[in-house]
């Protein structure tokens, strides 16, 4: 059976494109969230994306304005990462930090799940993206992407990759006959773009099993049950053929069940509560689990109305370490169903107001519950599904039970619900960032007499389906007068892209944070918001917002004096009690945090996945100052106006390095029917002037703020260009250094190799003496030898006279003496050639060491003249990215709250008589 565990990202409904109207409302609200501004971090991926506790590793993340990345903020504060650093080199002077590539240590502590990880850097605080822990065995090796090579891969063990267009990966299972094997993909969880498309593979190659999922970026989990024992193997690829980054995935086979709901779906806040877990197996299990004692929060669907006031929460059960299944909290009685109820005659009478849960866990299974109301009184029915990731798509049928005048009962019709538009309108769909319609029925019954009634509720595919986690909600209960909070996502547009960013501001800065109040059940009281956990240096006027509107801006000022800072902040919320102190004896309501998980190319064609974050990510970069900022002053109470009369407002500027002139403009639900004169302030101080035309107002309470766009020159980083100037005067030192250590190296090889030569030639004249000497002592002995043989001969001859013999023994006297002479001018000369030879051998391997020397001097000063060139292209570069650049940027003022007062009753009359 194929199981799919569906992603909790928000997605267009099949068939409900982004209207036209809604389009248009986008670029109206980018307007105001993706202004010109210096750049802010842009966090695309993470390299890896999976981590396992107990365990350190490498962790490279990718983006745009990364520069200066310095630190990694987890969602989980055990999870520490630090920057990996680099030694002192070549060309490096000091020790510094590996750009974008940390050390990240996970405890074993840490449970397996999905958690969210920021970068901060140079330029703030960037999006998040999602991080999954692990416990147990984690593989990040590249797998096989050819059958035969496909590697052995162990049971409950975890493999991640990255698939590459086109490709596929095999991983080969020794899988037993006749067990229940869960095959898990996870991809939502790590913000993943693969659309997985498995297959199961006998030895042979044969397809025997597959399953694909059934949207972008979905996890996967299909159980496989062999028939034989074996080798199995697993191939893994996109089914739309694309791959990159962006295209991880994580990997699990095991015989463990998998949990995929927890049931009930949603508990009392009070009291313990046990909860049934419902796995892959059929039937489900029957392992039961406490609520812990402070869950993480849920990932529900984002901007939901039907949850956005109620609590959720995430549980991972250590049954099984893939389980990441929600919760909710509610304090109303929880009630759940008992079959049999597949009929009205079987309805199931409810003590509302309550929350009834249940399941559609075979085909053609329909629940049908049944109440009794008052006259007068208004019922609500929220049925919640898709709003908590239940893969159901429920329908209701709302029928009036009626007595006969025999006593006999019959039912009329009253309505059938399926997916609406109705008041409780997400943030999201007003935004334009999703589709208009509600996914999950609701209906508001409003009684004109007590009666009972019969709702069936049952899934729209109820024919063709049937499944344990076809899992909902119904909340049956009175209107309830209240509002929510929701932080808009932030996000940089580029023609029809968007992108999403964080949120950072500069010394003198203010930032307009986009909040949506959303009223439900007719909720018409002001509202007040703040800021929670704003550093030293950082305000945010807490500001009150009027009945009639829903969209506003918070607006956090940071001083010139601020210092460095990045994490989280709240936006709360309370109805308001007449003063702008922040309420502290009333419990505030907590504001829903968004984000882009990813980007879209094309908003109008594809909207982007929103998700949620764990609060109001905000940096202060303290090594810039925006050029101008403006004031207003503060107010305790609310400011005063007569409709149709001029209100003064002063406006304080305080200038960086903008010295002209600033064009304010009005900012409000009605700005453009608010008339605005002297709007042009050209020194540190103004009035402008507000009116509030009478045929458009009416008494009561608006909320305003002015701002204006400026033209000023800004270098995006000056550092980058001071960082890459200093490395350029080390290389330049250097090459210097290596030039003077190079000439010296040529001069000392240049000296020697002079003295080799003349050694040479003397050696060489020595040489050629030595053989002459040596020729002639041979010669000389020689003669010598001829005249002892003469001297013998004439001795020995009996007929020489005395003066014969005696010429013969001065003959021989003679040539002894001349042998004896040149052995000695030999001896001489042999004594000069050996000190000549070892002086040579010394100076030449003297000059071998010199030229050891030069290589290495010239090589070193080719390295560092190369290193140069490199260098000063980077600076060139560098200084071109940061040359000062003509930059729009966005001035804000805190938002002040006016009370419209009417205009005197003369002036009033004057005005109807014309």
């Amino acid at each position: 059976m194929v199981r799919f565990y569906q992603s909790r990202s928000l997605r267009p409904l099949p068939g409900n494109p982004l209207p036209t109207a809604a389009a248009l409302l986008l670029l109206v609200i980018l307007a105001s969230v993706a202004e010109a501004q210096p750049p802010v971090p842009q966090l695309d991926e993470l390299h890896p994306c999976v981590g396992r506790g107990g365990s350190e590793f490498e962790l490279r993340v990718t983006g745009a304005n990364l520069d200066g990345a310095e630190r990694l903020l987890f969602s989980h504060a055990q999870i520490v990462a630090t920057q990996k650093t680099r030694p002192a080199s070549e060309f490096v002077e000091f020790p510094g930090r590996e750009p974008s590539v940390f050390l990240v240590r996970i405890p074993e502590t840490v449970s397996g799940g999905t958690y969210s990880v920021r970068v901060a850097g140079r330029f703030g605080i960037s999006n998040p993206r999602q991080f999954q822990v692990v416990q147990g065995e984690l593989h990040h090796d590249s797998p096989a992407t050819t059958f035969d090579n496909a590697p052995t891969a162990l049971a409950d063990h975890f493999y991640t990759a990255r698939m590459n267009a086109s490709a596929v990966h095999y991983f080969r299972y020794a899988l037993q006959a006749g067990t229940s094997w869960k095959i898990s993909v996870l991809c939502g969880r790590l913000d993943s773009q693969l659309t997985t498309r498995l297959s199961v593979l006998d030895a042979d190659g044969r397809e025997i099993h597959n399953a694909t999922a059934s949207a972008r970026g979905d996890d996967l989990i299909t159980a496989f049950t062999p028939d034989t024992d074996g080798d199995y193997t697993i191939a893994l690829s996109d089914a739309t053929y694309l791959g990159g980054d962006s295209y991880a995935y994580l990997l699990n086979v095991s015989s463990t069940p998998r949990v995929l709901w927890a049931y009930p779906p949603v508990v009392t806040a009070s009291g313990a509560t046990s909860l049934q877990l419902v796995t892959t197996d059929t039937p489900s299990s029957s392992l039961q689990l406490d609520l812990p004692d402070e869950p993480r929060s849920a990932d529900w669907q984002p901007g939901s109305p039907a949850v956005c006031s109620q609590k959720c929460q995430r549980l991972q059960p250590p049954v099984d370490p893939l389980a990441d299944v929600n919760v909710g909290v509610t304090d109303l009685p929880t009630v759940v169903e008992r079959e049999p109820n597949n009929s009205g005659d079987q309805a199931e009478t409810l003590p509302w107001p309550c929350e009834f849960t249940g399941a559609f866990q075979a085909p053609e299974d329909e629940d049908w519950i049944s109440f009794s109301g008052a006259a007068g009184e208004t019922i609500q029915l929220q049925f919640l599904g898709a709003a908590f990731g239940s893969p159901v798509d429920g329908t209701m049928r709302v029928e009036k039970v009626v007595k006969n005048e025999d006593g006999s009962v019959r039912t009329e019709h009253v309505a059938t619900i399926d997916d609406v538009k109705h008041e409780h309108v997400s943030p999201l769909w007003q935004r334009g960032l999703a589709s208009d319609q509600d996914p999950d029925p609701f209906y508001s019954l409003k009684l004109d007499q007590s009666a009972t009634y019969r709702v069936r509720l049952r899934d729209t595919y109820h024919t063709a389906r049937g499944d344990d986690r076809l899992v909902y909600r119904l909340v049956v209960r009175q209107p309830q007068p209240r509002f929510a909070v929701t932080v808009m996502p932030s996000v940089k547009q580029e023609d029809k892209k968007l992108i999403p960013i964080g949120r950072a501001a500069r010394l003198g800065e203010s930032l307009a944070v986009p909040v949506q109040v959303v009223r439900l059940d007719g909720f018409t009281r002001p509202v007040q918001l703040w800021i929670d956990g704003l550093p030293p240096g950082v305000e945010c006027r807490p500001i009150v917002v009027p009945p009639h509107v829903e969209r506003t801006e918070l607006v956090i000022t940071v001083a010139a004096t601020a210092g460095a800072w990045a994490g989280n902040l709240h936006v709360r919320g309370t109805e308001w009690n007449g003063t702008f102190e922040v309420p502290t004896s009333t419990t505030p309501v907590d504001a829903e945090y968004l984000y882009l998980c990813r980007g879209t190319d094309n908003w109008e064609q594809s909207p982007p996945d929103v998700r949620h974050a764990d609060g109001l990510a905000f940096a202060v970069v303290a090594d810039e100052n925006y050029p101008v900022s403006a004031s207003m002053p503060t107010s305790e109470t609310l400011a005063q106006a007569t409709i149709g009369e001029a209100m003064p407002l002063d406006v304080h500027v305080a200038r960086n390095t903008f010295t002209g002139p600033m064009e304010f403009k009005v900012v409000g639900v009605d700005e453009n029917q608010i008339s605005l004169q002297d709007n042009k302030i050209e020194g540190d101080s103004g009035t402008v002037k507000l009116t509030f035309p009478t045929e458009r107002f009416k008494a009561g309470h608006q909320l305003v703020r002015l701002q204006a766009e400026i033209k000023a020159a800004h270098s995006r980083d000056p550092q980058a260009v001071h960082e890459i100037e200093r490395r350029l005067a080390f290389v330049e030192s250097i090459v210097t250094q290596r030039k003077q250590s190079r000439d010296q190296a040529e001069q000392a090889f240049a000296e020697s190799d002079k003295q080799v030569t003349e050694l040479k030639g003397k050696l060489d004249s020595t040489r050629s003496r030595h053989t002459a000497a040596e020729q002639s002592r041979n010669d000389q002995q020689q003669q010598a030898q001829a005249a002892w043989e003469a001297f013998q001969t004439t001795l020995n001859n009996s007929q020489a006279d005395a003066n014969a013999l005696q010429a013969a023994q001065d003959a021989l006297s003679t040539a002894t003496s001349a042998a004896a002479a040149a052995t000695t001018q030999w001896r001489q000369i042999d004594g000069e050639l050996k000190p000549l030879e070892q002086q040579l051998a010394q100076i030449e391997q003297e000059q071998q060491q010199k030229k050891t020397v030069r290589d290495q001097a010239v090589a070193g000063h080719d390295r560092a003249t190369q290193e140069l060139e490199r260098i000063k292209k980077s600076v060139e570069e560098i200084r071109k990215a940061n040359q000062p650049a003509e930059t729009t940027f966005v001035v804000h003022t805190p938002p002040i709250s006016i009370m419209l007062r009417d205009p005197p009753a003369t002036e009033k009359n004057e005005e109807n008589a014309q």
